[in-house]
C-alpha cells in the first residue's frame, strides 16, 4: 500500500507557490517552514476543522491558523504566507485554495502540492480533478512531511488502507473529470480487509 501511496518529495525551487494541505500534525509546520526556505513564492496553508483536526477541533482552532501561528513563533516572514482557515475536507482545501489564488491574483503556473505522505496522493488527484473542471492550469511538484510511516502499526495500516479505498472509489463516486492512477484490485481487497479490522 505504501508503495502505491508514496509521492515524490521534490518541490520545484522556482515554484510560484505551494498549497499545503493541513492537519493537526506539527510536521506540517516543519514542511511549511522548509518550503518557505526552498521555494521562491508563497505558501498557502489550507485547513479549517475536519477529520484530521484532532485536539484542534476541541479548541475551535483551524488547522491553517495553528500552523501559521507556529510559523510566526519561529520568526518567519509571514508576508509570504497565505492562510485559508475554512476548508473542512480535501475537496474544500483544493477549491478554497484555488479561490484565494485567483482572488488575490497570485501566480500559479508552477505549484507545489504538499502534505502528509499517506494522504497526498488522494489530495493531489482530487485537486487536479477540481483544477481541470474549473480551468485552473498549473504544473505541479510535490513535498511531503517527514512522517515515518510504520508498516507494523495498525493505525498507519488503517490510514493507508482508507486512503487507498478513497483513491480507488472516489473518482467514480464523485465524478472526477481526471482519474488518478488505477488502484489494482488486489490492493483494494487488501485495503478493505485492513479497513474492516476492529
Amino acid at each position: 500500500m505504501w508503495r502505491f501511496l508514496a509521492m515524490p518529495d521534490l518541490p520545484d525551487a522556482k515554484a510560484d507557490g505551494a498549497i499545503v494541505f493541513c492537519r493537526a500534525d506539527p510536521l506540517i509546520t516543519d514542511l511549511a517552514c522548509r518550503l518557505l526556505k526552498h521555494i521562491e513564492g508563497y505558501v498557502l496553508l489550507t485547513g479549517g476543522i475536519g477529520k484530521d483536526s484532532g485536539k484542534l477541533a476541541e479548541m475551535g482552532v483551524a488547522e491553517a491558523v495553528f500552523h501559521a501561528d507556529r510559523l510566526r513563533n519561529r520568526g518567519l516572514d509571514m508576508s509570504r504566507v497565505v492562510v485559508e482557515p475554512n476548508a473542512r475536507n480535501g475537496y474544500e482545501n483544493s477549491m478554497f485554495a484555488m479561490d484565494l489564488i485567483q482572488q488575490r491574483l497570485l501566480p500559479h503556473k508552477r505549484l507545489v502540492l504538499a502534505g502528509h505522505p499517506t494522504s497526498l496522493k488522494r489530495l493531489t488527484a482530487n485537486h487536479i480533478a477540481n483544477a481541470a473542471a474549473r480551468g485552473f492550469e498549473a504544473h505541479y511538484s510535490w513535498a511531503v512531511t517527514d512522517y515515518a510511516v510504520d508498516l507494523t502499526q495498525i493505525d498507519d495500516q488503517r490510514e493507508m488502507a482508507d486512503e487507498v479505498l478513497r483513491v480507488g472509489t472516489w473518482p467514480g463516486q464523485y465524478g472526477w473529470s481526471v482519474r488518478p492512477p488505477r488502484v489494482p484490485e488486489q490492493l483494494m481487497r487488501e485495503a478493505r480487509k485492513i479497513s474492516s479490522l476492529d
